[in-house]
Parts: structure tokens; sequence; C-alpha cells
């Protein structure tokens, strides 16, 4: 059996497979896709930032989303009171990358 196609006839029986900790594998359209881990595990992440947190991005949401609050977005030209009240935030992505003013959040421990 040739290690990346199956010949004609050749299936993969059914079972559980051992990947290596660096692969991951997934089914698409009959066929299992093994490749490798991105290895980015030490860098810094905005969800693990301690000004990471979930607050309105918009007026009048009905929803919160993650923000950071180190970065406030200014309510001008607006006269409405109620709006210019509001705090409102840029919005961000967990997943992406920490900015400068990163900050690693303090987890408490159960001692």
């Amino acid at each position: 059996m040739n290690e990346n196609t199956l010949t004609p006839g050749e299936y993969i029986t059914p079972g559980a497979y051992t990947l290596p900790n660096n692969c991951r594998a997934f089914v698409r359209n009959g066929k299992v896709i093994v490749s490798r881990k991105r290895n980015a595990d030490d860098t810094p992440r905005c969800r693990d930032c301690k000004h990471c947190v979930r607050a309105e991005s918009a007026y009048n949401r009905y929803y919160v989303s993650p923000v950071c609050d180190l970065q406030p977005k200014a309510n001008r030209g607006c006269s409405n009171p109620d709006i210019n009240r509001q705090k409102r935030f840029y919005s961000i992505r967990p997943s992406d990358t920490a900015c400068e003013k990163y900050e690693p959040k303090e987890y408490e421990t159960n001692d």
C-alpha cells in the first residue's frame, strides 16, 4: 500500500487509528485527510488577555461580543444623550495575535 493513496479495492477498515501528537485528521468527500497541526502554542492570543471582555461594540445591540476594553469608541456626532453615555469598544477576534497592550489573564487557583 502506498503512503498517500490506496489502490482500487483497498479501503481503510473500521476502527480507531493512532496519530502522532503533531497531526490531526478529518474526513472530506470520502477521503481521510491527515495534516500537521500548527505549532503556535507560544504565541499570545487576544482570548488570553485580561483586557478581552464581552461588551457592546455598537449602539443598541441585542448581544455582546468580544471587545478590547483598551480600545473605546468615540460617540461623536450624535445628539442623542443615550448614545453619548453608552460605553462602546472596538470588537476583536479572540483567536487574533495579541497586540502590544497584551497582559495575561490571572487565573484563580483553588488551593
